[in-house]
C-alpha cells in the first residue's frame, strides 16, 4: 500500500509534535501577513502609485471631504472662464473646460486642485471634477507660467453652480480659489421625446449587403485560370502529339555509329577543306568523334577535353591499347590545329575524316548473334 506523504511525521511522537508547531506557525504567519499586506496596499494606494500620473502641464485633483477653512477663504480668489472652443450650449454628459483667469503658478504638477465640497455633495451639484493637461508643447514651466485651467464633466441639467475650488501648493499652503461659477446646462433628451424617462434603445446591427462585386471578381478570376490551364493543356496534347509523330515518321533511333558516319559525310559535303577553313573541320571533327564515344561508351564525352575522354575509354576497355595509342595521337593533332595558329598540311587534312571513321568502325557495337540451326519438333532452339 502506498505511503501517505505524512506517515513520516505521524510514525514518530516527536516529529509528530514538530509537524503541529509546523502547522501552527503556518497559520500564525497567514494570519499576520493578510492585514499587514491590507496595511500596505492602503498605504501605497494612498500615496502617487494608485494616484493618476501627473503629465506635465495636468494639476493633481482632489476632492476634498473636510469644511472649508480661514486659510482657504483668505487665499486670493480668481475666475473661470469657459475656452473658446466649449460650445456656446451645454448639455448633460459634455465636459467643460475652464481656465482659471491670472492665476499664476509654478509647475503644474506642483499644484493640486481641490474641490470645497465633499465628492458626493459636488456629484449632487451636477459636477465631476477632472484634471486637464495643458495642450502639446505647452508645458508649465517655473520659468514661464501660463494660466492654469481645470475640467469638469456635467451629470445634471437645469441652472447649475460649480462650487469653489482651491489650489495648493507642495508645501499644503492653499495659494488660490476660485469663485462660484454659474453654467446653464441643457438636458441630452429632446423635448419632444414620449418617454424621456425611457431610455434610448441600442441601435439594431448594421447589415451588410452581400459582396457581389467581390464574389463577380473571384469568379472571373477562376474562369480565367480554368481558361488558362486548358489553353495550355492543349498546347502541350498537340505539341506532344507532333513529338510522337515525328518520332515514328523517323522511325526506330538510328545506332550512334550510323549517325558519326553522316555527320563526317555531311562534313565532307561542305566543303571546308577546300574554303581554306581548317579549324572549323578540325572543330567538326573532333565534336564527331566525341559524341559519338560518349553515345557508345555512356558518358558525357562533349564536357571532356581530349584526356578526360582518353581516360574513360581506358577505364572502360573501349580498345586495345595499340588503338587507344593512334587515337591519343589523332586527338593531338586535332587540338593542335583547333587551339593554336599551326596549319596543318593538305594532304594530312584530306585524310583526316577517313581516320575518324576507322575509329569508329573499330569501336561500334557488334551486330546481334541469330542462330541458324534448324528447330527441332517439341524442342527450343
Amino acid at each position: 500500500m502506498q505511503k501517505r506523504w505524512f506517515a513520516f511525521f505521524v510514525r514518530d511522537p516527536e516529529n509528530a509534535v514538530s509537524l503541529r508547531r509546523l502547522m501552527a506557525l503556518n497559520f500564525g504567519l497567514v494570519l499576520g501577513l493578510v492585514p499587514g499586506l491590507i496595511a500596505f496596499e492602503a498605504a501605497v494606494c494612498s500615496h502617487a502609485f494608485c494616484e493618476e500620473p501627473i503629465l506635465p502641464g495636468m494639476p493633481a485633483v482632489v476632492a476634498s471631504s473636510s469644511p472649508m477653512n480661514p486659510e482657504f477663504l483668505t487665499a486670493p480668489s480668481f475666475e473661470l472662464e469657459p475656452e473658446p472652443s466649449v460650445a456656446a450650449k451645454v448639455q448633460v454628459g459634455d465636459s467643460l473646460r475652464l481656465t482659471v483667469q491670472g492665476f499664476q503658478g509654478g509647475g503644474v504638477g506642483d499644484i493640486k486642485v481641490e474641490s470645497s465640497v465633499p465628492v458626493d455633495k459636488l456629484r449632487e451639484e451636477g459636477f465631476e471634477l477632472l484634471s486637464v493637461p495643458a495642450p502639446v508643447g505647452s508645458p508649465f514651466p517655473a520659468a514661464s507660467p501660463k494660466p492654469l485651467s481645470v475640467s469638469v464633466v456635467i451629470v445634471k441639467a437645469g441652472k447649475l453652480t460649480l462650487p469653489a475650488l482651491g489650489f495648493r501648493d507642495t508645501s499644503g499652503k492653499w495659494v488660490g480659489r476660485t469663485n462660484p461659477f454659474p453654467v446653464e446646462v441643457a438636458s441630452a433628451i429632446k423635448s419632444d421625446d414620449p418617454s424621456p424617462e425611457k431610455p434610448a434603445e441600442g441601435l439594431p446591427p448594421v447589415s451588410l449587403g452581400f459582396p457581389w462585386k467581390l464574389i463577380v471578381a473571384f469568379g472571373a478570376l477562376a474562369l480565367a485560370l480554368i481558361a488558362l490551364g486548358i489553353y495550355a493543356g492543349i498546347r502541350w496534347s498537340r505539341r506532344n502529339r507532333k513529338g510522337v509523330a515525328s518520332k515514328k515518321a523517323d522511325g526506330p533511333p538510328k545506332p550512334e555509329d550510323e549517325v558519326a558516319l553522316a555527320e563526317l559525310d555531311r562534313l565532307e559535303r561542305e566543303g571546308f577543306l577546300k574554303l581554306g577553313r581548317f579549324k572549323p573541320h578540325y572543330f567538326r571533327v573532333s565534336d564527331v568523334l566525341k559524341a559519338y564515344f560518349g553515345k557508345r561508351f555512356t558518358f558525357d564525352a562533349l564536357e571532356c577535353t581530349s584526356g578526360e575522354i582518353l581516360i574513360e575509354l581506358e577505364l572502360k576497355k573501349a580498345a586495345s591499347e595499340e588503338l587507344l595509342r593512334e587515337l591519343r595521337n589523332f586527338f593531338y593533332e586535332l587540338d593542335e590545329v583547333k587551339f593554336t595558329d599551326r596549319l596543318p598540311l593538305p594532304d594530312v587534312a584530306e585524310k583526316l575524316v577517313g581516320r575518324a571513321r576507322e575509329f569508329i568502325l573499330k569501336t561500334k557495337r557488334l551486330p546481334p548473334i541469330t542462330s541458324t540451326a534448324p528447330v527441332v519438333a517439341g524442342r527450343k532452339p
